[in-house]
């Protein structure tokens, strides 16, 4: 009977614990894509699964892209944990005052690039 009650007693205690500490599982993002305005250059860079383990970096900028070296520009994904591409390493078109249309494979699911803060 001690048994019984010790197991309903740690039961308990461990449901507590849960809602106190409001347990829930970690977010998966369901949608195919993820669109960044990124007002400062006039555009948007748009995250697609485009097969299991790739997503496709994708955009347009029209605004405040100054010289024709691709060398000095790079998106940088995330803050404390980061990936930064240069507009070089992606083959995007400078054309100034913008960009022509890129797109860049990365590998993952959306999920690790939808919502992370985007950099120029």
């Amino acid at each position: 009977m001690l048994l019984k009650r010790t197991l309903f007693a740690v039961f308990i205690a461990f449901s507590l614990l849960a809602l106190c500490l409001n347990a829930t599982p970690v977010p998966r993002c369901s949608s195919k894509a993820s669109v960044n305005l990124m007002d400062t250059l006039g555009g948007n860079v748009t995250f697609e699964q485009t097969r299991e383990l790739i997503v496709t970096l994708g955009g347009r900028f029209s605004e405040n892209i100054e010289t024709n070296n691709p060398d000095d520009y790079f998106i940088q994904i995330g803050e404390e944990i980061t990936s930064t591409f240069s507009f070089r390493k992606m083959d995007v078109e400078i054309k100034p005052p913008g960009t022509s249309h890129f797109s860049y494979p990365l590998y993952g699911r959306l999920g690790l690039y939808a919502g992370r803060d985007l950099k120029r």
